[in-house]
């Protein structure tokens, strides 16, 4: 996605598109591309039902602290802060 908009975008960005910068109808046409991609998943997509934990589930600061150590788990993977340090 990421290479098909930079080689659509870039080469428009400078020019005159409509009588508007070309970039402002480039970040327009992102925008509206963004947006019924969303619309397409929200309608086409059927989200799995949640179960709720046997035990009630925690809640509060336990539930925060047990995500943060979830996350906390994904620095140990390799892969992942490399995708971290390039920005993805």
């Amino acid at each position: 996605g990421m290479f098909v908009t930079t080689m659509t975008v870039v080469p428009m960005a400078t020019r005159q598109v409509l009588g508007f910068q070309g970039w402002r109808v480039a970040f327009v046409l992102v925008g509206l591309i963004s947006v019924g991609v969303s619309a397409l998943v929200l309608f086409l997509m059927a989200e799995p039902p949640h179960c709720e934990p046997a035990g009630g589930g925690q809640g509060g600061c336990k539930a925060v602290a047990h995500e943060a150590q979830n996350l906390c788990r994904f620095f140990g993977i390799p892969t992942f802060c490399v995708m971290i340090m390039q920005g993805i």
